[in-house]
């Protein structure tokens, strides 16, 4: 049976999709007849520092375009859903942000981004353009060395965005932007459950985790093959969920300070595009407190869908090991639609004091001017209650 979908024809989704984002964000301009979005300020933009550009299949939103603006992105290059643009729509890009600063290019581990982006920057590299790749691989789901390209790039990504924007608009070289946004791509990990795969647009629906309670570690952003399949427990599912990610996650960063606790992190927790808000902030707060029993520090915390993969109902945790430079990178002004900003974690503020509720009931209460006795109010409370059982 085919998925349902809210689209109009298949082969026109991605452009109409980026038809939305344009009319919403009044920042942003298409470039010619591309699925390529800039900044609409983009020519004076991109002679006062190094830009940023990235991209990849679409399905993922609000990644790629929702993170074009002052702070984080240039340009987004979208491909057809779940598939890497063209060389030549990034190489278009590439051309259109290229300034005399020069243009990073930041990718998710993917042989088809791989492959397209790095031959449009080796043709803008021939045209004289001044131009730098980073890579990113944060998903700890698979054994280092398996794989064809080695971990794959997921919601982790968007801290490079994140930093790598920030440290530009710092004004600094390309070299250095370079290498800020590699060191924090180093000190990602991310990994993630999914409770349902998904279904690419004009597809039959998936069948592969139709059977009850059971999930997929480490599902990839499009659906690829995770690390293994469970059972959710029958009890504290979103507890368990909580300690296997954070457990996963910590286990990966080998001879690092996180294991022996003390140590800040940024947390990225990633709706993968359909687990309701209610079960995000569940397992929000057991991620939460299983980092702090294992005596991790967390400075900031993001909780929301930052990249999805179409309905997938899951979540992926991304962990971020700060310094200094990192945490103040982060918190560095950001207009990009799709980026939120997190509260200092480092002091929670204490509750407040709950008014008492002992005081005795009134003999009278007034209503609409009139004055009804105790008897009277009891009455009513048993009519509402009467009431609400019948609905």
């Amino acid at each position: 049976m085919m998925a349902k979908k809210l689209l109009n024809r298949v082969e026109d989704c991605v452009f109409e999709a980026s038809e939305g984002i344009l009319r919403l964000n009044t920042g942003l301009r298409r470039l010619g007849n591309l699925n390529v979005l800039v900044r609409a300020d983009i020519n004076e933009y991109k002679q006062k520092g190094v830009t940023i550009i990235t991209g990849g299949g679409s399905g993922h939103e609000p990644a790629h375009a929702g993170y074009i603006g002052d702070g984080m992105l240039s340009c987004a290059v979208l491909g057809n859903v779940f598939a890497s643009p063209a060389v030549t729509a990034i190489l278009a890009g590439i051309k259109c942000v290229a300034g005399p600063h020069g243009v990073l290019i930041i990718v998710k581990n993917y042989t088809g981004d791989r492959l397209n982006f790095g031959m449009a920057m080796e043709k803008a590299k021939l045209d004289g353009i001044k131009a730098m790749m980073v890579i990113v691989e944060d998903d700890c789901a698979l054994q280092k060395g398996k794989g064809i390209t080695g971990g794959r790039g997921i919601a982790g990504t968007v801290f490079v965005h994140k930093i790598a924007g920030a440290v530009a608009a710092t004004g600094a070289t390309l070299e250095e932007v370079h290498r800020v946004a590699s060191t924090a791509a180093g000190r990602i990990a991310s990994l993630g459950v999914a409770l349902s795969t998904c279904t690419v647009p004009g597809t039959p629906s998936s069948t592969r985790l139709n059977a009850p309670g059971l999930f997929e570690v480490g599902m990839g952003i499009h659906g690829e093959s995770g690390r293994e399949q469970r059972m959710l427990p029958a009890d504290s599912a979103a507890k368990a969920v909580a300690e296997l990610l954070v457990d996963g996650i910590l286990s990966s960063f080998e001879g690092d300070d996180l294991k022996e606790g003390g140590a800040q992190v940024a947390v990225l927790l990633n709706n993968l595009g359909a687990l309701p808000v209610i079960e995000q902030l569940v397992l929000a707060n057991d991620v939460l407190q299983r980092l702090q029993q294992r005596g991790v520090v967390v400075a900031r915390a993001y909780v929301g869908s930052f990249m999805t993969a179409l309905e997938m109902n899951g979540a992926s945790l991304s962990l971020l090991r700060l310094t200094p430079s990192l945490l103040a990178l982060l918190d560095d002004p950001c207009s990009a639609s799709a980026w939120t900003r997190s509260c200092d974690l480092l002091q929670p503020a204490p509750p407040l004091d709950c008014p008492s509720l002992d005081s005795a009931a009134p003999s009278s209460y007034p209503l609409d001017g009139a004055t009804v006795g105790s008897k009277g109010f009891g009455l009513l409370e048993g009519v509402c209650r009467k009431l609400q059982e019948m609905e």
